[in-house]
């Protein structure tokens, strides 16, 4: 019993370090190198521990178009770009392998890592407003996306911890909850991610779906939905319209320009490939997608079908039953998100997203991975 206590505190350091690491926007390669090796050693660690692996639902599937990622170099037009932004995904995949198989051991502490990752970058986010130190930062979450201050990522990792709180919340309202309610509209309110309302609409919304709707809930409801369209109104005071952004229309074109994709990470090829074909959209030039699926499919082309199947597959499982509520509810969170941010290029958000899919799965002892 000990030595499996030991060993779970090793495997919780190493993955919150990571998580930390990879939402700094620091030196994000070295940080992708750093997850990868640290991810492969922890599934050789838990292999020796449980002397299995269980494979999840859809993961060779998955492995498939991390195949399709690694076949895509050959004609990505930066090849350095591509494999920096590839290796969340594949980075991704070993956190979906990890917390697969960790899932009893780290569920009732998952809560209290992601909790204790969004005070930290809060709490950095603070500090630098203070000091007048905080330089726009797109890959980091606490920082500014850009000069002008309009948007930061850090509503988008609170939303998660908004979603945490009316979970628990449904089950009982511990005190300590009002205290990271409170702190929850402060970031989403400071952060003016729209994304980040809507993420937090949908994972309510899912648990409510899948509840049903009572009076705890009901209350709750309204007065969150209050809540994000009163955020929601207040950023667009500053910023334009979530929905009348032209990415969605780049990113279509380029199918017709680029049919087998430039490589992920180089949307800005494709948008200067589509301007050429279609004088029309001069005015749509942009760097990334602010959508996964834009971004995959400008990568890998009609390849990015098997991305968009496996992506189907999983969510068709997701929605089957109501176990493990919670992390379903977040992995939809972050998928609304990454449908109308950049934040799927963030290591960190990636890594979440892969996380709460395997502990929103269930263990299925039929299908293991060098099992003795």
């Amino acid at each position: 019993m000990l030595g499996s206590n030991i060993i779970d505190v090793i495997i919780i350091f190493f993955l919150g370090t990571l998580l930390f690491l990879g939402g700094l926007g620091i030196d994000t390669s070295s940080v992708q190198i750093l997850g990868i090796s640290v991810g492969i050693l922890l599934l050789v660690l838990i292999r020796f521990w449980k002397k299995k692996l269980d494979i999840p639902e859809g993961f060779w599937i998955y492995i498939f178009f991390l195949a399709i990622l690694a076949l895509s170099t050959f004609w990505s037009v930066n090849l350095e770009r591509t494999l920096k932004y590839s290796a969340s995904f594949f980075t991704g995949g070993l956190f979906w392998l990890i917390f697969f198989n960790i899932q009893d051991h780290i569920r009732t502490r998952f809560g209290h890592l992601l909790i204790l990752l969004s005070c930290l970058f809060g709490g950095f986010l603070i500090f630098h407003l203070i000091s007048g130190t905080l330089d726009p930062n797109p890959w980091s979450i606490y920082s500014w996306t850009t000069p002008e201050k309009t948007h930061n990522h850090i509503g988008d990792l609170w939303a998660l911890v908004g979603i945490l709180v009316f979970y628990r919340w449904s089950l009982k309202r511990p005190l300590i909850d009002t205290i990271f309610l409170g702190l929850t509209v402060f970031f989403l309110a400071l952060s003016q991610s729209r994304s980040a309302y809507l993420a937090l609409a949908v994972g309510i919304g899912f648990m409510v779906l899948k509840q049903g709707w009572n009076k705890t809930n009901k209350s709750i409801i309204i007065t969150l939905t209050i809540l994000v369209v009163t955020l929601f109104l207040y950023s667009g005071l500053t910023r334009t319209t979530l929905f009348s952004r032209p990415y969605f229309l780049v990113g279509t074109l380029g199918l017709i320009t680029s049919p087998f994709g430039v490589g992920l990470g180089n949307f800005g090829e494709i948008s200067s490939r589509v301007r050429a074909s279609f004088p029309w959209t001069a005015n749509y030039i942009t760097s990334f997608a602010h959508n996964i699926l834009l971004e995959v499919s400008a990568g890998i082309g009609i390849l990015g079908l098997v991305f968009i199947t496996w992506l189907l597959r999983i969510s068709n499982y997701l929605f089957e039953n109501k176990e493990n509520l919670l992390f379903k509810a977040l992995f939809f969170a972050l998928l609304t998100n990454f449908m109308f941010d950049t934040t799927y290029l963030i290591p960190s958000m990636v890594w979440l997203w892969f996380a709460s899919l395997g502990l929103a799965q269930n263990e299925r002892s039929n299908n293991k991975l060098f099992n003795e």
